[in-house]
């Protein structure tokens, strides 16, 4: 009988967290991880079981899953089972990876792209990368030519906060929406990346006035004033990463030892009541304490709560 509430509606897997980029706001120096087919596999075959089976799954996290040395085998066992699939993932690398894929296979995935800046030396500065931004946009007209689905999504630090009106042209040009998804967390050594009250202000001032005029920034999670819901409550999603792991939220991944659970122990039926239980003690535990909870900064983030309960101590 199945038992779990009927609340996750998108499963987050961190097929690899290698990466092709070197990121100044990123961790280094990291044991590269990998998912193994035949659980991923047990997993989606566990799920197709379910009586409310999802049927929405996101590919990214801390690395760019199209380096998983089983892609092309993972993306058709999801296209086998009739899933949706939302991969995040960079252009550096993207064009000559999916020259192996067949059309069919590739027909029921949308793309996020990373791209930090419509300024290509600072594009590049950012992503830690030479010719990202030129291979960034070589990418976009492929997934363009392909007729495949995709959006860009930029980071955004104290480097590139005020390139969001330009970045909305080069979203136009690319017939794409804008995510801006949130701001680096302070977990890296460089804190002169991160936004200021006073930069903070103007990204949500410029969010608001673009979106008045109809521009093309489809999703913001992080500009929004407490207590409203966070991702893990408001997208009810699942984290599984590299390791194994069930996450408890993947934007703290790099800030504390945030998992869970080891995730090859359990059915995937149990993981979904694992997370529930989980995520409903944590609401609880939040709404009582946000009312009398002194914000980290003054134009606080659903987020700040997390980072701020999860050790950050400086006021960021």
């Amino acid at each position: 009988m199945e038992m779990r509430e009927k609340s996750i509606d998108v499963i987050v897997v961190e097929l690899t967290n290698k990466c092709d980029l070197n990121c100044d706001f990123c961790s280094r120096n990291r044991k590269y991880n990998s998912i193994d087919i035949k659980l991923l596999e047990r997993f989606l075959k566990e799920n197709n079981k379910l009586e409310n089976p999802i049927n929405v799954f996101e590919l990214g996290w801390g690395g760019n899953p199209l380096l998983h040395k089983n892609i092309k085998e993972i993306i058709k066992l999801f296209h086998n089972y009739n899933l949706r699939i939302n991969t995040v993932t960079n252009g550096f690398n993207l064009l000559n990876i999916l020259q192996k894929f067949e059309d069919n296979v590739l027909s029921g995935i949308h793309f996020t792209i990373l791209l930090d800046s419509p300024n290509e030396k600072k594009n590049d500065m950012i992503m830690g990368k030479r010719n990202a931004f030129k291979r960034t946009l070589s990418a976009l007209n492929y997934l363009k030519s392909r007729n495949l689905s995709y959006d860009i999504l930029m980071r955004l630090t104290s480097k590139n906060y005020d390139d969001i009106e330009n970045m909305i042209e080069l979203c136009k040009m690319n017939r794409s929406n804008l995510l801006v998804p949130i701001e680096v967390f302070p977990h890296i050594k460089n804190r002169e990346l991160l936004l200021d009250d006073e930069m903070k202000l103007k990204v949500m001032n410029t969010v608001c006035e673009l979106r008045s005029k109809g521009e093309p920034i489809h999703k913001v999670i992080q500009f929004e004033k407490p207590p409203s819901n966070c991702t893990y409550l408001r997208y009810k999603r699942l984290f599984i990463n590299s390791r194994y792991n069930l996450g408890f939220c993947h934007f703290l991944a790099h800030l504390s030892k945030n998992e869970i659970t080891d995730c090859r122990k359990y059915s995937f039926n149990q993981l979904l009541q694992i997370n529930n239980i989980v995520r409903r003690k944590f609401v609880e535990k939040k709404e009582r304490e946000m009312g009398n909870w002194k914000y980290p900064r003054q134009t606080a983030s659903p987020c700040s709560y997390c980072i701020q309960k999860f050790g950050v101590n400086c006021k960021w």
